[in-house]
This record gives structure tokens, sequence and C-alpha cells, in this order.
């Protein structure tokens, strides 16, 4: 897990991401690096609410599940794990409703084709084509058919415990 900083001309962009345990929608600040994670987040929410001379221009939620559920587990999850995060965060700073979005797909295919793309995995090139090619269930059923499932396996391992978690940006 992670937070980034980025700079767009004027705009400044900051994401904190959180991580959760399989079937898990509660945070966790033992789990992977989220006391890091949540520590950072609440040092920006102190630094935003001491100041007036940086204000929000938007705020988006996101939750995310990996792709090894049921559709309707997953986007029960994906809902949980936003709300989650949506719910720390406002508790420490008000934010108007016209402020937040919210992302409303419940796996991070980014995420899965940025970490692919990334690798050196030997079955990059074929995960890479499902992913341009396909949607969906359809991708999701072509990822498992991979060599006999063995890529699915490989997967589950290596990748899906990461996409398992929910997302705030900031905006200023």
């Amino acid at each position: 897990m992670f937070y980034a900083f980025v700079a767009h001309s004027q705009n400044q962009i900051i994401e904190f991401r959180v991580g959760y345990r399989l079937n898990s929608s509660i945070i966790e600040s033992e789990f992977s690096e989220n006391a890091v994670v949540i520590q950072k987040l609440n040092e920006y929410i102190a630094q935003l609410n001491s100041t007036d001379s940086v204000s929000l221009a938007s705020v988006q939620f996101g939750g995310f599940a990996s792709p090894d559920g049921p559709t309707s587990t997953n986007l029960r999850l994906a809902r949980e794990r936003m709300s989650a995060l949506e719910k720390l965060v406002r508790s420490q700073i008000q934010i108007p409703d016209s402020l937040i979005t919210y992302n409303p797909s419940y796996i991070s295919w980014d995420q899965f084709e940025s970490y692919i793309s990334g690798s050196n995995h030997s079955y990059k090139q074929e995960v890479l084509d499902v992913i341009e090619t396909s949607q969906g269930n359809d991708r999701i059923k072509k990822l498992q058919e991979l060599q006999g499932g063995l890529i699915w396996d490989q997967l589950k391992t290596v990748l899906f415990g990461d996409m398992r978690s929910a997302i705030v940006i900031f905006t200023t």
C-alpha cells in the first residue's frame, strides 16, 4: 500500500491507499503498510485543517476487491471498503458533499495492468493481451483459463492481496 503525491500545474493531487484482508472491510492499522499510510493520511488532514491557504478542489473515494471472488461479494466488499475509508476521513475533516466523487469500479484493473506491465513474469504478455481484449467477467474467465489455471493461481499469490484496498484522492 502506499501514498503518492503528484503536482499538476497549480493543482496538487495526493492519494492514500489502505489495504484489507481477504473478505474484510475493516481498516486494520497493523495490516500490511496501513499504519504508515494512516499516519501520513492523518498528518495530511491535520495540515489541511490547520491552514487557510490550501483549499480542496475535489476528493475521490474508491473501494476495490480482488477478482477471485463472486461478483456480488466483490461489489459489496468494494463498497464497504470505500465507506470505511470515507468514514475515517470525514471523522477528521469536513468536506462538502459537492466536492466528493466515487470511483464506481470494484476491481482496480488499472492497478492490475500497471503491476503486470512493470513485472518480469513469464506470462506478462499473455495477461496483458487478455486485459486489452476483454472486459468484466469475460476478462476474469479468460485469465482463469490461461495455461490451465496456472497463471491465475500465481496471480492470486503475487497480486490479488494488494488489490483488496480503498483509496482517497485529494486534489487541492
